[in-house]
């Protein structure tokens, strides 16, 4: 038997509960490989995946030792340290993978969600359903679907996205447009289409580029009303390499982050907030003004924020992208500004 097959008995074994017979083979591979870092990792990673914690960051810690130019070892490390409840040492050693690698994806979401404690987004997103019951929600970048099945009865939801795979079935009254979003806001009355006036929450996670997701900032607002929330999804890059425009690496928020400094410095009557939500943060933008003509800035827009890098210091972030903690406390309080 191969050490391959090995392995692969091993696991099967494991997800059949039959672990002592599981761990005997694995065992008997370690003794025959004691310094293959991969063996080490590949049975580590068993090991955690059916509870033994401890074991698991025994042998990849030693895989790291034998190996320590290998991105994925740490961060797997850090995803043993990190189910401990040992943040800090996870999070150096998710960086450390990142020096190494920088478009490892299980680091960049393992630190990601170290950093960024609480509720994942969407969950966030149901949360702002429950308090405001809107009578109209709007999507742009729906992809599966799976936020806007959150919108329940009576809210009319409205989805655009050039290309969804709808995965899920909705209950509210829903509306899908499978084209691009400014193809829609030119051929389309979105109140006619909402069969309501005004859009009362919205959601912007189309193209991760600044300039889109500008537009469709600009086109939403001219339906909404000073209690819309609007709120935009990838507004808190985890470094400089995933907030970038071009895309290097499957974990990639693009550069939709320019909008929080761009709202902040052209339209200083909106209350402009990031919650603190893993993966990569979550826009809000309040007291809206239908009327307000940030179009008209356009060429001044582009000319000062398209090419501007995500270079922000660690001790600036808070300030620069006016962050608030992941607590449903701590954003009510922000709303009320």
């Amino acid at each position: 038997m191969t050490i391959d097959q090995g392995l692969e008995l091993a696991k099967l074994l494991f997800d059949n509960g039959q672990v002592d017979k599981a761990e005997q083979i694995y065992e008997q591979i370690l003794a025959a490989q004691p310094d293959n870092a991969e063996v080490l990792y590949l049975v580590g990673r068993n090991y955690f995946q059916h509870g033994n914690i401890h074991e698991a960051e025994k042998l990849v810690k030693t895989a790291t030792t034998l190996d320590p130019q290998k991105a994925q070892y740490f961060s797997f490390l850090g995803h043993t340290l990190r189910a401990q409840g040992k943040k800090k040492e996870s999070i150096d050693l998710f960086q450390h993978a990142i020096s190494l690698n920088p478009s490892d994806l299980s680091a960049c979401s393992g630190l990601a969600f170290t950093l960024m404690e609480g509720e994942p987004y969407g969950d966030v997103i149901s949360r702002f359903h429950a308090l405001l019951k809107p009578k109209t929600y709007v999507e742009i970048g729906i992809e599966t679907g799976k936020t806007l099945a959150k919108a329940h009865p009576p809210t009319v939801a409205i989805g655009i996205d050039p290309d969804p795979v709808i995965e899920v079935e909705f209950t509210a009254k829903t509306k899908i447009y499978p084209i691009p979003s400014d193809d829609f806001f030119s051929n389309y009355d979105l109140s006619v289409e909402m069969e309501y006036p005004i859009v009362e929450f919205a959601f912007l996670d189309g193209l991760h580029q600044f300039e889109q997701t500008l537009r469709d900032f600009i086109n939403v607002e001219k339906f909404a009303f000073p209690k819309t929330i609007i709120v935009i999804h990838d507004c808190l890059p985890l470094n400089q390499f995933t907030a970038s425009r071009v895309r290097q690496s499957e974990f990639w928020s693009g550069d939709v982050w320019k909008i929080i400094p761009c709202l902040k410095r052209y339209r200083p009557d909106l209350n402009v907030f990031v919650v603190a939500t893993p993966p990569t943060g979550l826009g809000v933008v309040t007291n809206l003004d239908p009327s307000n003509a940030l179009g008209d800035n356009w060429q001044n827009i582009l000319d000062t924020f398209v090419e501007l890098e995500y270079k922000v210091r660690e001790d600036e972030r808070e300030s620069f992208l006016s962050i608030v903690k992941n607590n449903w406390k701590s954003i009510l309080d922000r709303l009320q500004r």
